[in-house]
C-alpha cells in the first residue's frame, strides 16, 4: 500500500474543500454484524499506518457530483437537486447487501460489496437525478465496483501480511441496510498525527436524507425523510 490522497476533477483534493455526495450509511440499530466486523478488522489493521473510519463515517459511496464544490452551489441548486432525487427514488424500495471479505490494496483497506444489482440500480437514479438537476459535468466519472472503504493508508506498506491477517477474521461478511441516502458536503483535511506524519482525514456536513420505501407497506406512512441539519467530525486512528 502508499499514502492515500483523495482528488477532485483528476486533481488532488484542496485541504478542506467540501465536496456533494450522495452516500448509504449503516443503520445502527440493525447493522450489528456489520459493526463488529469492522471492529474485527480495525484491530488486524492496527499495527500498519493506516488512518480507521470511525463507525460513524463509514459509507459506501453512491455518487459524487463532479461539477463545482459545494461552496459554489447555491441554495436553490440544493433544493433543485434534492427535488429530483426524491423524485428519482420515489417508490424504490429498501434493501440489503452483503459486506465483505475485508481486502487490503494499495489505499488501505476495503470491505467488497454485493450484489450489486439493486445497489447498481440505485446508483443509476442518482446519476439520473444528477444529471437532471446539475447537467453532464456532475457525472464525469463512475465510482468503480461497490466497497465500503475501512481505512485509508497514510504511508507506504506491505500489504500482503496484511491481507493474510484479514483473511483469518470470521465471519468475514455482514449485512449492510440501505434503506434511506445521504447527501453530504465531504472535505478532507491533510492533519498531522501524533507521529509525525499526517493523513487525509474525512468529515462531512449533513444536507438531506432521502427515505427509501420499506418492503412492509404498512411502515411507508411517515414517506421520505428529509434532514437539512448539519454534522461534521474529522475522522481519528
Amino acid at each position: 500500500m502508499k499514502k492515500w490522497t483523495p482528488s477532485f476533477q483528476s486533481r488532488q483534493w484542496r485541504d478542506g474543500m467540501r465536496v456533494r455526495h450522495v452516500y448509504a450509511l449503516p443503520e445502527s440499530n440493525t447493522d450489528t454484524e456489520l459493526l463488529a466486523l469492522v471492529e474485527a478488522c480495525r484491530s488486524s489493521m492496527a499495527s500498519y499506518p493506516i488512518d480507521l473510519q470511525r463507525d460513524d463515517l463509514l459509507h459506501i459511496t453512491i455518487a459524487m457530483d463532479t461539477s463545482v464544490p459545494a461552496d459554489q452551489m447555491s441554495q436553490q441548486d440544493t433544493v433543485v437537486f434534492v427535488a429530483a432525487l426524491r423524485k428519482e427514488l420515489a417508490g424504490i424500495p429498501a434493501f440489503r447487501v452483503m459486506c465483505g471479505p475485508p481486502i487490503a490494496n494499495k489505499a488501505g483497506a476495503v470491505l467488497d460489496v454485493f450484489p450489486n444489482d439493486e445497489l447498481d440500480g440505485l446508483q443509476g437514479l442518482v446519476w439520473k437525478a444528477l444529471l437532471d438537476a446539475r447537467g453532464p459535468s456532475a457525472v464525469l466519472y463512475e465510482t468503480g465496483r461497490p466497497h465500503a472503504s475501512i481505512g485509508y493508508s497514510y504511508d507506504a506498506a506491505d500489504s500482503d501480511p496484511l491481507q493474510s491477517t484479514l483473511r483469518a477474521i470470521t465471519p468475514r461478511h455482514a449485512a449492510w441496510t440501505v434503506s434511506r441516502v445521504h447527501v453530504l458536503d465531504v472535505a478532507y483535511h491533510h492533519n498531522k498525527l501524533p507521529d509525525g506524519r499526517s493523513a487525509w482525514q474525512m468529515s462531512w456536513e449533513r444536507v438531506a436524507e432521502i427515505g427509501l420505501r420499506s418492503r412492509h407497506p404498512e411502515n411507508n406512512s411517515a414517506g421520505p425523510v428529509e434532514d437539512s441539519g448539519r454534522s461534521s467530525g474529522a475522522s481519528g486512528i
